[in-house]
C-alpha cells in the first residue's frame, strides 16, 4: 500500500493521497488558482480528478457557508452579523 499525506476533496469529501489531488489557493486578489507544486503558502483546497467535482469546484466560493453567508463582524454584545 502507498504511504503519504492524505487530504480530502473539497467537493465529494473523498479522502485520497495528497499527490493524487489538485491543490488550489487564493491569489492576492482572492481568486482561486491552481497550486501545481503544492507549495504556495496559505489555506489550500484539494479537488479529486472526478469530472463532476471539477465542474462543481469551478463554482466553489471558499469561506461561504451552505446558506451563502459568512460572519464578518461581531457587535459589542458578541453577536455575529452576517454578510449575504
Amino acid at each position: 500500500s502507498e504511504a503519504g499525506p492524505v487530504r480530502m476533496c473539497a467537493i465529494c469529501r473523498t479522502r485520497l493521497l495528497k499527490a493524487n489531488l489538485l491543490r488550489h489557493v487564493r491569489d492576492s486578489n482572492g481568486i482561486l488558482i491552481l497550486d501545481e507544486k503544492q507549495t504556495r503558502p496559505g489555506r489550500g483546497w484539494y479537488v479529486c480528478d472526478n469530472e463532476k467535482c471539477r465542474e462543481k469546484f469551478a463554482k466553489f466560493k471558499p469561506g461561504k457557508s451552505k446558506a451563502g453567508r459568512k460572519a464578518n463582524e461581531r457587535d459589542k454584545r458578541g453577536i455575529w452579523h452576517w454578510q449575504v
